[in-house]
């Protein structure tokens, strides 16, 4: 279920509770636990957005220089999109935590070969503006 159905199922099963109709108590267990899965959503759309973030900041090229590094992300993250069983509060805790650190060291890595790209830019336009003959 995308948690776009599941959006909507729960917007569904707060109106069928305000009519008074009789929810089904597997539905409700789900509803019970919202908040938990509101949680989890953001979480889990952090390390998304910190994903996408490094990706964004390389150019095709740059990905290449990075490509180790972000191949060590995918697997870090791989066990989530096949073998984590988000049911698990604590496992899926610690798993976007690990996720979000790993995530965090690569953008500062990511940030600091940008900075130092810059740096050395900057350094070469003031050597190429430097007169080296004597007036």
């Amino acid at each position: 279920m995308t948690d776009r159905n599941l959006l909507k199922m729960f917007v569904e099963i707060h109106y069928w509770e305000r009519l008074l109709f009789e929810v089904p108590h597997y539905v409700l267990d789900i509803y019970q636990r919202k908040e938990d899965l509101r949680n989890l959503r953001e979480n889990v759309l952090l390390v998304v957005r910190a994903y996408n973030r490094i990706i964004a900041a390389l150019s095709p090229e740059e990905r290449g220089l990075f490509r180790e590094r972000i191949r060590f992300l995918d697997k870090k993250i791989q066990p989530g999109l096949s073998k984590l069983h988000w049911s698990s509060k604590g496992a899926s805790s610690a798993f976007i935590n690990d996720c979000l650190l790993h995530a965090s060291k690569i953008q500062q890595i990511v940030d600091n070969y940008k900075a130092s790209n810059l740096s050395i830019s900057r350094c070469a336009q003031v050597i190429s503006e430097t007169l080296l003959l004597p007036h």
